[in-house]
């Protein structure tokens, strides 16, 4: 995630390019290069129109897959992700009636009985299909389904010498759960590095190193 200092992600208007300096983007492309599959939400799919592909120069065996959660099909056809250079998965509801296009493998997105999405489901879709080490890029409502299912394992976190200051802009994270400080996120081994201009701060979420197969970016 890369957020302003004051935690958002994007304007009253959506427009989130670029918060971070050219170092942070380089260093997501690293990040995209070690994972199996890159994970968006709807709204970063349709104002962003991110490629979600390794575009370092470096030569690269096979482009990360790409997923999408977008309930209702709201995609454009013509969206980048649609390009047939990777992979695509889009997660949507059995009922919408939005564009499907073929170049993408559209999959079930279940409904919990507290009404949220199953997230579990996904990623447990995900893995059965190959993909083991899955990079979150956003948005803000998409990581905090994550974060509010216990399902994040490694944080890296950019954060910008820059403030919005707008009531307007579009938190880094949201979600409808209340928590209090007894129910709070915690992380553990936490490193701070100066990517300059911006901060990179990592760590993993409380009990959930375990689960990773290797961490990324190790040195």
């Amino acid at each position: 995630m890369a957020c302003t200092l004051d935690g958002r992600i994007a304007d009253q208007s959506g427009r989130s390019r670029y918060i971070t300096a050219a170092a942070a983007l380089e260093r997501v492309q690293k990040l995209r290069r070690e994972c199996d599959a890159i994970m968006v939400g709807a709204a970063t799919a349709r104002l962003d129109d991110p490629s979600l592909t390794v575009r370092d120069g470096l030569p690269i065996s096979r482009q990360p897959r790409r997923v999408v959660v977008d309930p209702h099909l709201t995609l454009d056809e013509k969206a980048k992700i649609f390009d047939g250079q990777s992979d695509t998965f889009i997660f949507s509801l059995p009922s919408a009636t939005g564009i499907k296009p073929d170049k993408a493998e559209f999959l079930p997105l279940k409904i919990r009985e507290d009404g949220s999405y199953d997230m579990k489901d996904c990623l447990a879709t995900l893995a059965a299909k190959g993909v083991r080490r899955l990079l979150v890029e956003g948005g803000g409502v998409l990581a905090g389904a994550l974060l509010d299912a216990n399902l994040v394992d490694q944080i890296y976190w950019f954060m910008a010498p820059k403030m919005l200051v707008s009531s307007g802009s579009r938190p880094v994270l949201a979600s409808d759960k209340g928590r209090s400080l007894d129910d709070i996120v915690e992380l553990e081994e936490v490193r701070y590095e100066q990517v300059l201009p911006d901060l990179l701060v990592t760590g993993y979420c409380k009990g959930r190193k375990q689960f990773l197969e290797q961490p990324l970016l190790k040195s």
